[in-house]
């Protein structure tokens, strides 16, 4: 009993804070940078990233590009099986956001920034696209919080999803099925 009103008192004090930043980045609702980086972290936003990385001339790209596939595909399925399994609607205070009810019900946890946060693993050869990719990260769940698509739970959920789903991917560079998956599909 005392486990069970202790999680309860951490996802009250969760709530509490979601709710605290949420109406602080309120005042960000309608600014055109936050309309614009809400966008940055969308499916075809990183999978066309992985293909430029993919053709790209930098030190490791090809297998940086693969990496990111991989872990693309595993942080999407861990995303949709929390989304449908958590459940947990999206906020009600911005006419943009019922537009992406209509699609994704769902808040919990950021796709967006499970996607951007995969890179940071596959690409920590090169510091340089990982620390980048952490700017982005911020930036992105700033304006996904501030126009009403998630609460700062949702983002810090979708992080730590796509970093673990990079670092898995990134672990498999040492087994034979990323050595199969790489001779698949080498020219």
């Amino acid at each position: 009993m005392k486990l069970i009103s202790f999680f309860l008192r951490i996802k009250r004090f969760i709530l509490n804070i979601d709710n605290i930043v949420n109406k602080k980045l309120l005042i960000l609702n309608n600014n055109l940078i936050t309309k614009i980086f809400s966008h940055i972290g969308g499916f075809i936003f990183c999978l066309l990233i992985i293909i430029m990385l993919y053709f790209s001339p930098f030190f490791n790209s090809k297998l940086i590009s693969v990496i990111s596939f991989l872990s693309l595909t595993i942080s999407t399925f861990i995303v949709f099986i929390f989304k449908y399994t958590v459940k947990r609607r999206r906020i009600e205070y911005n006419d943009k956001s019922k537009f992406i009810k209509k699609y994704d019900p769902y808040s919990f946890p950021s796709g967006h920034i499970s996607r951007l946060s995969l890179f940071i693993p596959s690409a920590s050869v090169i510091p340089i696209i990982s620390i980048i990719f952490l700017v982005l990260i911020f930036l992105v769940s700033v304006s996904r919080i501030s126009r009403g698509y998630h609460f700062l739970s949702d983002c810090v959920a979708g992080f730590l999803i796509g970093l673990i789903s990079g670092l898995f991917a990134v672990f498999l560079v040492n087994t034979d099925l990323l050595y199969f998956i790489l001779k698949f599909i080498e020219l």
